[in-house]
């Protein structure tokens, strides 16, 4: 349950998926509603539309009063209302009026959408909270970017760490390859010399070399693209609408991958084709 304003939906800047928000009659006698998110609604609705039934949301503590019936003028997306992210789903969660909310904090969290700077919606927000209630003191402002960041410094850190060794890996798979298939190429420099002396093309000694490279190169991905699902379905609890298996990034890494191996290929065939052949004959 979350106890909210009557534009609470308007300053985040989410509409309704159906019904109506808050009203300042909201919440009196006889006016008893609510609003509950898509979550909520799948969990006990179903396929039914919520708008127009009435729930109880029940209280765990002991000797608690029994809560009245509650009428749902809306349906709400999802928005999550918490930071975890062990949870892949959003909480069900059920919004009423702040003055329905009988058991409200004495302390409560204001946001305010504008488009002046930070330091002038402050001193904006300072101001007429202090016209409402001089004694009202407005502690730690922020916006809604900073309290995020500061949230999430951990995770971004880690991500960040993630990202650049993973950048790291790639450069050291792209170097290890290309230095591997040179060297195995050089190693064929005289069968290329005696190649050329037969009258073959340079096209007609390359090919052979970048089809066994290719040939290597695809079990070596398909292994690592195992891996890669693999690992992606063990990230998937750590993960929140975010997908594990990304198709561009993927797909970048075998283009990648694909440049390198053939290159590394046709360097080494090039120079030996262009030797003298019976300088690549001697060719150690």
């Amino acid at each position: 349950m979350l106890s909210i304003g009557s534009r609470y939906f308007d300053a985040i800047g989410v509409s309704l998926v159906r019904g109506r928000g808050f009203t300042n009659a909201d919440g009196g006698p006889g006016r008893q509603v609510a609003i509950i998110n898509r979550r909520l609604a799948a969990l006990y609705f179903k396929d039914q539309d919520p708008v127009g039934r009435v729930i109880r949301l029940s209280e765990d503590a002991p000797g608690s009063q029994e809560p009245a019936w509650l009428t749902v003028v809306g349906l709400a997306p999802n928005v999550r209302q918490r930071n975890n992210n062990q949870e892949r789903d959003p909480d069900p969660v059920a919004y009423i009026p702040h003055r329905q909310n009988t058991s409200m904090a004495r302390a409560a969290t204001v946001l305010a959408r504008t488009r002046a700077n930070p330091v002038q919606a402050t001193r904006i927000l300072r101001e007429a909270i202090t016209a409402v209630d001089p004694d009202q003191a407005l502690s730690n402002p922020r916006t809604m970017d900073d309290a995020l960041a500061q949230q999430r410094w951990l995770l971004r850190v880690f991500t960040t760490m993630f990202a650049a060794f993973a950048v790291i890996a790639l450069v050291l798979a792209a170097v290890g390859l290309y230095a591997v298939t040179a060297y195995a190429v050089t190693q064929h420099t005289r069968d290329i010399g005696v190649r050329m002396v037969l009258g073959a093309q340079p096209v007609q000694v390359i090919w052979p070399f970048v089809k066994q490279s290719l040939v290597q190169l695809a079990v070596g991905l398909s292994i690592g693209l195992a891996a890669a699902f693999a690992g992606g379905r063990v990230l998937q609890s750590f993960l929140v609408q975010t997908s594990t298996h990304d198709p561009v990034t993927l797909f970048s890494i075998v283009v990648l991958l694909t440049v390198v191996a053939v290159a590394a290929c046709i360097g080494p065939v090039r120079r030996a084709t262009r030797l003298d052949p019976l300088a690549a004959l001697r060719h150690e």
